[in-house]
């Protein structure tokens, strides 16, 4: 950890008023690379977790630890909105879009704060702590017992038929499940006679809840739904278990609690109240690499197939409360998805295993999980990404000037084998920065067998063409990939500014699933994207989802004026006059002139549709208008719009000429 940034705040511990296990020692915090870290010591291994709820993360600490919370919230700003301290935690409340990566360390607790436009996977462990950890492997009480049978993660063996001796056994009570609304959002009552291990978890476009019972349970009621979103809801049935797979629409998650011995599943637009799971990198008693998941009362690992992803996936199901993995992480040999409660788990090793611990979940493989230099489990990223690459919040952190010089140089004296990479990074950094010509002109140099068949050109000179405003030829470049679905969602923004809304609505919803895995500025800029086009095929109720999404992601208090045109024309559609204006009035009082134009052609839209203000005075204001901003889809809008004007004008007026005319020749 880099000595620049880094606070040490001391905390004092009365002697015999808590427990050696809970007496913390120290807290440091780091504000370098881009993230903040809290790292919080302890006498003992920590066998605590940290808890997400409402937004709000709570660290356990010692009651006598004395905690500068004012600082710590100064060094904080842009991480967290408060800082508390009370008798049992240090409570954190989160910015908007800042996400807790945890990782428990022996007897310590490091706690990265994420921001909204971290991209990749999250940070690791310090070197130093790995090596503790590997020279403690020996004597830790967690390692995984060679002599104890782990579960394999393989497919079922076919059950050999033979007769029972003994009398059948009970079958379970069936279940019915119930269909009630809470706060205006449809949730699912799951009355079970006891107590239940669930995991839930969301790939793609669809919630997977799945259930540790062999219980019949009937979801007729589903299909009756009111709302429709969970009419089509489908039941599957596990090797030893049950599964419900929903679809959900953009911007919709679920969280799962108890109620009685029962379950109930809330979707709509909730807030998460998972725990954060830990997950600890340790080595076996024989000095294999390992991974170790902190999650008591863990049930059991069940198999699913996913029909969306094709994936294979191992859910292992654990009992309430809520504790789940608020990130996904990739590593060489598996991949934890993001979860609300349980684990999700893809293996990407045939001969990986899982073994249920009393207190938590361990992850091997016979000769070890592969290790990466520095003595961690490897993690990869996704090797399709190319705009999801951390590199791009590096290219945006780094002082320009600098950066450019350096890749430049980089790019000049590269081998022929290296071009390529010092290209793609020269030509990445300037994409990051917003710099489209720039991009275009490294991309066009490369060779004609680069230029013409590597996808990472075509994905990157594609964006260019995209901030270049030229739209259409950027749907064209992206058009053969297809199978990326992060060149999927680029393109999809290209359509929907080239005017065609249809084509992008089913390009997004190609890649929606890799929406999470752009930068952010590429994420803002496909949902302003499919919004447009949500507004201009009239799909309301996705327009409403989409802005929504929008606004959570938009600094308290203010709102980007091309957003707020956007806004207007929602609240429009919805009736909400009122709302409406105040965000035309917004962006027409900003210093963006192309959003305050925009504002100006929306403004004689909805007064024209609310019937206040006529033909003559609407296409004075248009005339106005396209004499003062030329050059854009604005002004296209505004004539196609004082044309029609003109058009329903015309009749009238020929009929006001040609009336007396006509009353003339009827005079005898």
């Amino acid at each position: 950890m880099a000595r620049a940034g880094l606070l040490v705040l001391a905390v004092a511990a009365c002697a015999g008023a808590v427990n050696a296990e809970e007496r913390g020692r120290a807290i440091a915090l780091s504000t370098d690379g881009g993230f903040a870290r809290l790292v919080v010591a302890y006498r003992q291994e920590v066998k605590t977790a940290p808890e997400l709820v409402g937004g709000v993360l709570a660290i356990p600490m010692p009651r006598a630890a004395a905690v500068p919370v004012d600082q710590l919230q100064r060094r904080l700003a842009g991480y967290v909105r408060a800082a508390e301290r009370d008798r049992e935690a240090l409570r954190l409340t989160l910015a908007p879009g800042v996400t807790a990566n945890v990782m428990a360390a022996g007897e310590k607790l490091f706690v990265d704060l994420l921001p909204q436009s971290w991209i990749g996977l999250p940070p690791s462990l310090p070197p130093s702590v790995i090596d503790a950890l590997a020279r403690k492997a020996g004597q830790r009480s967690r390692a995984i017992v060679q002599a104890r049978p782990s579960v394999p993660v393989a497919p079922p063996v076919a059950p050999v038929a033979i007769t029972p001796s003994m009398p059948k056994s009970i079958a379970p009570a069936p279940v019915t499940a119930e269909v009630v609304h809470e706060n205006d959002s449809p949730a699912i009552l799951l009355p079970f006679a006891t107590p239940t291990n669930v995991a839930l978890f969301r790939l793609g476009d669809a919630l997977w809840l799945v259930l540790d019972t062999r219980s019949a349970i009937d979801i007729s009621a589903l299909g009756r739904d009111s709302s429709r979103r969970l009419r089509d809801a489908e039941l599957v049935d596990l090797a030893g278990g049950r599964a419900l797979r929903i679809p959900l629409r953009q911007g919709e998650s679920a969280e799962i609690a108890a109620r009685g011995t029962g379950l109930v599943l809330a979707i709509g637009e909730t807030t998460a109240t998972s725990r954060v799971l830990l997950l600890d990198r340790q080595l076996t008693r024989d000095g294999l690499a390992s991974a170790f998941v902190l999650l008591t009362g863990a049930g059991r690992a069940l198999r699913l197939h996913d029909p969306g992803s094709g994936e294979e996936i191992i859910a292992v199901t654990a009992a309430l409360p809520a504790r789940g993995l608020p990130r996904e992480q990739s590593f060489i040999d598996f991949r934890l998805l993001q979860s609300s409660h349980g684990l999700a788990l893809v293996p990407r090793a045939d001969d990986l295993s899982i073994e249920i611990m009393a207190d938590g979940i361990a992850i091997t493989r016979p000769g070890g999980l592969r290790l990466t230099g520095d003595g961690t489990v490897a993690s990869i990223p996704p090797d399709t990404q190319i705009y999801g690459a951390l590199s791009w919040q590096v290219d945006r952190a780094a002082r320009f000037r600098q950066r450019e010089a350096e890749l430049t140089a980089a790019l000049a004296v590269a081998a022929s084998d290296e071009q390529r990479a010092a290209r793609l990074a020269l030509a990445r950094f300037y994409l990051a920065n917003g710099l489209g010509a720039e991009a275009k002109g490294i991309l066009d140099a490369a060779s004609e067998q680069e230029a013409t068949r590597d996808p990472a050109i075509f994905k990157l000179r594609g964006l260019a063409l995209l901030l270049l405003g030229r739209p259409g030829e950027a749907a064209d470049e992206l058009a053969g990939l297809a199978g990326s679905s992060e060149a999927t969602l680029i393109r999809s923004a290209a359509l929907a500014d080239a005017g065609r809304f249809a084509e992008a609505r089913e390009a997004y919803r190609a890649g929606a699933s890799a929406l999470a895995t752009l930068p952010a500025l590429l994420q803002r800029m496909v949902r302003m994207a499919m919004l447009h086009a949500a507004i201009e095929l009239d799909q309301v109720d996705e327009a409403n989802v989409l802005l929504h999404a929008l606004e959570s992601r938009e600094p308290p208090g203010t709102i980007e004026p091309h957003l707020a045109v956007l806004a207007a024309r929602v609240a429009g559609r919805l009736g909400r006059a009122v709302d409406a204006e105040k965000f035309l009035s917004i962006a027409e009082r900003s210093r963006d002139e192309a959003a305050a134009a925009e504002a100006r052609l929306r403004r004689v839209e909805l007064a024209m549709a609310a019937n206040q203000l006529d033909r003559v005075r609407a296409a004075e204001r248009l005339r106005a208008l396209v004499q003062s901003w030329r050059g854009d889809a604005t002004e296209v809008a505004a004539r196609r719009l004082l044309e029609k004007i003109q058009a329903a004008e015309a009749p009238s007026r020929s009929s006001a000429v040609n009336r007396p005319l006509r009353e003339a020749a009827a005079i005898p």
